[in-house]
């Protein structure tokens, strides 16, 4: 990673949760937390995708 990124990373980023309230958020946790969404959603597609298969075959016969 370059120095500019790192930096990045470590600065922290203000935002305002859903009340209203304001608060401080690293962007690498962030990141980590994008990506166990992005795992779990795609756990769910999958998981979809397989109930769409057995109910096409349950619904042929």
């Amino acid at each position: 990673m370059g120095k500019k990124q790192e930096e990045a990373v470590k600065t922290p980023i203000k935002a305002t949760s859903p009340r209203g309230r304001s608060f401080r958020v690293n962007a690498h946790d962030l990141e980590g937390r994008i990506a166990e969404l992005e795992a779990g959603l795609a756990e769910a597609r999958a998981n979809l995708d397989a109930i769409s298969t057995l109910l096409d075959k349950m619904s042929r016969g």
